[in-house]
């Protein structure tokens, strides 16, 4: 979406660095629906077909078996214990000091696009997906990482897009 789906207000878009720096408007899609027919037949099947992350999560795991930490983003909602885990696996401690605060970081909330507005293009895309979701479930539990519900439910952003709460206090951009 990045890379090709036009916005009704470009400027403000790449304010809130929805769109790649430097992008034009030219060859870009109205709509979540016209990539995806895009997608189907078009210049942008061997985008979707490069991209997908299933065929490299065995090879990872393979070449860095019992030296990868495997971690879903659901776990970020939690800084402190992430942060934790990860000095622990990397043989370090480490107490944060009082008060500490653990910032959220390029997150922009909302509807970046039109595609969580249409219900039934986003089952198409998650059935589409799901070889994708198998794999990274499969990935966490043979790395011994937890699989949070939200992978296993399928939960998407789309779930949170309109709930201000997931987005950065007192932004409209990412902050």
């Amino acid at each position: 979406m990045e890379y090709h789906y036009c916005h009704e207000d470009f400027d403000n878009a790449q304010l809130q660095m929805l769109v790649q720096r430097g992008r034009t408007q030219d060859g870009c899609f109205r709509s979540a629906a016209a990539i995806w027919e895009e997608r189907e037949g078009g210049q942008m099947r061997h985008l979707w077909q490069t991209t997908a992350t299933k065929q490299h999560l065995n090879s990872m795991l393979a070449l860095f078996f019992g030296r990868i930490l495997a971690l879903h983003k659901d776990f970020l909602h939690k800084p402190e214990h992430t942060y934790s885990i990860v000095a622990e696996f990397l043989g370090a401690r480490y107490k944060y000091p009082k008060g500490t605060s653990f910032g959220r970081f390029n997150v922009v909330g909302g509807h970046r696009t039109d595609l969580c507005r249409n219900g039934s293009l986003v089952r198409r895309l998650q059935k589409m997906l799901e070889p994708e979701y198998q794999a990274q479930i499969l990935f966490l539990r043979r790395a011994g990482s937890p699989v949070p519900e939200s992978l296993t439910q399928r939960v998407s952003r789309c779930k949170f897009a309109d709930d201000h709460r997931h987005r950065c206090a007192g932004r409209e951009t990412a902050c």
